[in-house]
C-alpha cells in the first residue's frame, strides 16, 4: 500500500509541473528600449539565437549553425517590439501584445487592446504608445494595471531611473524627464524643439524637428553632431544611426560616427529597420528587389552575414 501511494504522489507531482506555466520575470529579455523606440523591435537575441521578425513569420537564427527554422506563421501578423522569457516570445501585432511559445506550438494574446505599439517591458514594468502622436502609457506586468503617463507623444526612452520623453502637451515640442518612481514629468529648457530621444549614461541624444540633426545634450550643453537621422543608438562609444541624407524610398544606409575622434564609417546600406544585441551584433532590415534580407554585423569580429534568406536559398 506504501509503494502504490507513493507512485501516486509521483505521478501527481509529474501531471502537476506539466500543467505549470512558463512564468514572465522580466529577465533576459534579449533587447534594449533603444531597439523598441528607436525602431520597429524586430530582432531579439536568447541562449545563442537571434530570433528575426519577417512578415507573416517569425525565425529563430543560430548563431552557431548559420542555419535560420521558422517557428510560426502567424497569419497576416507582423511582429514588433519582440522580447523574450525563458520559454516564449512577446511581441506586438499592433492591435495587443502576443505570447508565442519558442517552439510554435502555442500563441495567445497578454495584453488586449485596440492599439499597442512601442511596447517595452523592463521587470514588471512595460511602457508602450497607441499611436505617434497619441499616448504614452505604463502597465505593470504582474496585476495588468495601466496608467496614462503623458499625451501627443513622438518618442521616448526609458533607463533603469529614468523616463524621458518627446511630447508637444502645449504650443512645442519639448523633451520632457521624470523619475521612474514618482511620476512628475518636467521639461528641459532646449534651444530647439527635439523630435525623438536616446540615453546613453549621462548623454543625451536628441534630433531636431526638421532636419533631424542629432544633438548631445549633457549638463545642459548642447553639441550638434554632423550627423541626420531619427532612427539611432549608441555602442561602444560610437553613434549607430541611419543617414537621413541618404534617404531612398524610406531605406538608408547605416553608418557609425565615433563620438570622441569624429571618424565615420559605413556599416550597411539600403537598411529599413535595425537593432543591436548584446552590444556586439547589429542585426539589419534591408530592402532588396523581391525580398527583404536580414543582414547580422558581428563587431567582434567584423564579419558581415545574411541570416536570411541564406546565400544558399537565393
Amino acid at each position: 500500500m506504501r509503494k502504490i501511494n507513493l507512485f501516486i504522489v509521483f505521478l501527481l507531482l509529474l501531471f502537476l509541473s506539466g500543467c505549470q506555466k512558463t512564468t514572465y520575470t522580466g529577465e533576459n529579455t534579449g533587447t534594449t528600449c533603444g531597439n523598441i523606440t528607436m525602431g520597429a523591435g524586430k530582432f531579439a537575441y536568447g541562449n545563442g539565437f537571434i530570433y528575426i521578425s519577417s512578415p507573416g513569420e517569425i525565425y529563430e537564427y543560430d548563431l552557431s549553425t548559420g542555419v535560420p527554422i521558422i517557428l510560426e506563421t502567424p497569419g497576416s501578423d507582423y511582429a514588433e517590439s519582440m522580447f523574450l522569457s525563458e520559454q516564449d516570445i512577446y511581441y506586438s501585432n499592433g492591435s495587443s501584445l502576443r505570447r508565442m511559445q519558442k517552439d510554435g506550438k502555442k500563441n495567445d494574446v497578454v495584453i488586449g487592446k485596440t492599439s499597442c505599439r512601442k511596447f517595452f517591458a523592463d521587470g514588471m514594468d512595460a511602457y508602450f504608445m497607441n499611436y505617434i502622436e497619441g499616448d504614452l502609457f505604463h502597465i505593470d506586468m504582474q496585476t495588468k494595471k495601466e496608467t496614462t503617463l503623458l499625451s501627443v507623444v513622438n518618442n521616448y526612452y526609458v533607463d533603469d531611473t529614468s523616463i524621458y520623453v518627446v511630447a508637444k502637451p502645449d504650443d512645442e515640442w519639448k523633451l520632457y524627464h521624470s523619475s521612474r518612481e514618482t511620476i512628475n514629468f518636467e521639461p528641459k529648457d532646449l534651444s530647439f524643439q527635439p523630435v525623438a530621444v536616446y540615453v546613453d549614461g549621462e548623454d543625451i541624444f536628441l534630433a531636431k524637428q526638421g532636419d533631424f540633426q542629432i544633438v548631445r545634450y549633457t549638463d545642459g550643453v548642447e553639441t550638434p553632431l554632423p550627423c541626420y537621422s531619427f532612427f539611432y543608438q549608441v555602442m561602444d562609444g560610437s553613434l549607430i544611426y541611419m543617414d537621413d541624407q541618404t534617404n531612398e524610398g524610406g531605406c538608408f544606409s547605416l553608418k557609425s560616427y565615433d563620438l570622441t575622434t569624429g571618424e565615420g564609417q559605413l556599416l550597411c546600406e539600403n537598411v529599413y529597420d535595425f537593432c543591436i544585441l548584446e552590444d556586439r551584433y547589429i542585426c539589419c532590415q534591408c530592402a532588396n528587389p523581391g525580398e527583404a534580407t536580414f543582414i547580422l554585423i558581428d563587431t567582434q569580429t567584423n564579419e558581415m552575414t545574411q541570416m536570411y534568406p541564406t546565400e544558399e536559398e537565393e
